[in-house]
């Protein structure tokens, strides 16, 4: 299990992973919050403390509103996660690094978004993608189980989610990836983005 919130504040948010999802991952012991051993000594529960990202939601932040007034800043921001539209209000502060249209990971607790993080894109240009992952001039990507590809519309301000398959195989589309960390530390592409070419 892979626990991606522990705030007590919020209700934590959890994924039961498969060992297979932890290869080539580097766990340090302070990823560990939990393990118990079974009568041969072999590890048989293990809680992590967000290690692979996959209890996160990933999609794009839409639009970002920062207000500045008698010395205070809030700030408002509308998040797309997999088509469905959430807003994080922030009454006191900004996150400087996120703009309108980036691709970002999402704290999500109740429904509501309760933190941002923007996404890492992929520099080099994608030469093929299939179900697992994508090929690069610089090397291949792994794609999350749970990867959202969004079409950007020509205006730019809209975005729509398709399905994975729909890229596959396909000319049509001018392809944008991004990650949440590397690989070795439990990364993979979260979200990509399609532009009609």
């Amino acid at each position: 299990m892979d626990v991606g919130a522990t705030d007590s504040d919020l209700s934590s948010q959890y994924e039961i992973i498969f060992p297979q999802r932890l290869d080539d991952v580097k766990i340090s012991s302070s990823d560990v919050m939990y393990y118990s051993k079974n009568t041969n000594g072999e590890i048989d529960n293990l809680i992590l403390q967000n290690v692979t990202g996959d209890a996160l939601e990933y999609g794009i932040v839409t639009s970002a509103e920062v207000t500045e007034a008698d010395n205070s800043t809030s700030s408002v921001y509308k998040c797309n996660i997999n088509g469905s539209i959430l807003t994080l209000i922030k009454d006191n502060g900004s996150y400087t690094s996120i703009c309108s249209g980036d691709p970002a990971a999402f704290e999500v607790s109740g429904g509501t978004v309760v933190s941002i993080k923007k996404l890492s894109q992929v520099s080099s240009k994608i030469t093929d993608i299939n179900g697992v992952q994508i090929e690069t001039y610089s090397g291949t990507y792994l794609l999350s189980s749970n990867v959202v590809v969004y079409e950007k519309s020509y205006s730019g301000n809209g975005y729509k989610v398709l399905p994975l398959s729909e890229i596959i195989n396909s000319d049509n589309y001018t392809l944008t990836a991004y990650y949440d960390k590397a690989e070795v530390n439990g990364g993979r592409i979260r979200i990509i983005i399609a532009t009609k070419k």
